[in-house]
């Protein structure tokens, strides 16, 4: 009989990845194939950085693997760190389990960036004074830390940019 342990041998997405999209479907990989019985609702688990436990099901893929998945049922929090935990109740075929309970962490970033929805003057717009505020709409709220002077920014009919400053807040600059 094979009395080597079960051990995890990749997951995606990996240890420290960042920038993981929302609604990503977790894969663990192990040195052989895993026992489908041995896999429960709660052989994969997951909670954001906040302590919330992100609900899911877990299966192994397919009949005979070496791989279990995590379908989350709702999108993971954008901008979280993510710590997901395999259950060391998880077992090969010959009963050898995973010892103890493996644990990684990854970020999630966007799936899709925003876009402008509106702004105020309205693009193209005449008679607009040199010292008048600009909104900017986008379609969902903005991360502030990466709206500075390279990701927003006015030209010139020369194509100089104007200097000034940005508040954001949600989804306005």
């Amino acid at each position: 009989p094979d009395n080597t342990a079960l051990a995890v041998t990749g997951t995606t997405p990996m240890d420290f990845d960042v920038f993981i999209p929302e609604n990503q479907v977790i894969e663990v990989t192990f040195n052989k194939q895993v026992n489908p019985s041995s896999v429960l609702s709660n052989s994969i688990s997951a909670v954001d950085n906040l302590g919330n436990t992100i609900a899911g099901t877990t299966l192994v893929a397919g009949n005979v693997s070496n791989k279990i998945l995590f379908y989350p049922s709702s999108y993971f929090p954008v901008w979280s760190t993510i710590t997901i935990t395999v259950s060391s109740t998880v077992r090969d075929l010959f009963g050898n389990s995973l010892g103890s309970n493996y644990t990684f962490t990854f970020e999630t970033g966007e799936t899709q960036g925003p876009f402008l929805v509106s702004s105020t003057p309205s693009a193209q717009g005449f008679g607009v004074s040199v010292n008048a505020s600009i909104t900017l709409n986008f379609n969902k709220d903005l991360f502030a830390p990466f709206v500075d002077d390279f990701s927003v920014y006015l030209l010139e009919d020369t194509d100089e940019k104007i200097t000034g400053t940005y508040v954001v807040s949600g989804s306005q600059v």
